[in-house]
């Protein structure tokens, strides 16, 4: 699991300005802009910097993260205890992965998933784990995936985690903090999408999982910008206006009304 704390360098008990002074001084070190030379890990630092931040500064969410963190220390303890070495070992590759999780080795974590993954398919790990760590396993790679940047397969993992929860549930406020990171994933899958038909699908899993009337009319403005590029005028002004009747004053919308014809809408 990520440690935030560790990510910008400050205790457990750090105060909010503690944690505030310790974000403004990371984003000025690790920006993408000012790292040319190795861009990726520092656009993959900064998302971890930014993460971290808005978790610690939401007293809800850090509540919640202080929760799980507890209760990762323990099962980390646990599993240390129970590994073994050569044949006598008691941990499965799917223990493997949960233990490297719960101790930040993330693309360890993934390397080995994947490795099953081409052995099984996509394997359910509640069929080959206890419930417990099962579903802290899947929620855990799900946050390794989003860390990486490879936002795919943490919206399935992340989309299973949901699913699970509902047939059985796992503790309380589970699902609203999977939600919460599945409207940021989406909202990344739609930045990166080249196809109108695929952004319109995320969008209404967003509008599904309830994001706000604003998050869902960038959405439609995203839509709208990607219709244009295909030339769909028509689709990119039906999305235009959905996302100005969901939010009528969208912010960075100047552009893209000025190239449909439609500065009536600002």
């Amino acid at each position: 699991m990520t440690d935030h704390y560790k990510v910008l360098g400050v205790d457990r008990k750090a105060t909010k300005a503690q944690i505030k002074s310790a974000f403004r001084r990371l984003v000025k070190q690790v920006h993408p802009d000012k790292n040319p030379k190795d861009k990726e890990e520092a656009s993959r630092r900064f998302r971890a910097i930014v993460a971290a931040y808005e978790t610690l500064m939401d007293d809800r969410k850090r509540a919640f993260y202080d929760h799980m963190l507890s209760k990762y220390d323990l099962k980390r303890d646990r599993l240390r205890k129970e590994s073994g070495v050569g044949p006598s070992a008691k941990l499965s590759r799917f223990d493997l992965i949960l233990s490297d999780l719960l101790s930040g080795r993330i693309e360890e974590a993934v390397r080995v998933y994947e490795a099953l993954k081409r052995e099984m398919g996509n394997p359910d790990l509640t069929e080959h784990m206890n419930y417990s760590d099962a579903r802290d396993c899947e929620f855990l790679l799900a946050e390794a995936y989003q860390t990486l940047g490879r936002y795919e397969e943490a919206a399935r993992l992340y989309e299973r985690s949901l699913e699970h929860e509902r047939n059985r549930p796992y503790f309380n406020r589970f699902t609203e903090e999977v939600i919460s990171r599945l409207k940021k994933v989406y909202s990344h899958l739609l930045t990166q999408s080249r196809v109108p038909e695929i952004s319109l699908l995320y969008i209404q899993r967003l509008v599904f999982l309830g994001g706000s009337k604003r998050q869902i009319a960038w959405a439609y403005k995203k839509l709208a910008e990607l219709y244009f590029e295909f030339g769909q005028m028509e689709n990119a002004r039906k999305s235009l206006k959905k996302a100005f009747e969901l939010c009528p004053r969208l912010p960075g919308s100047k552009r893209i009304c000025r190239k449909l014809g439609m500065e009536h809408l600002l």
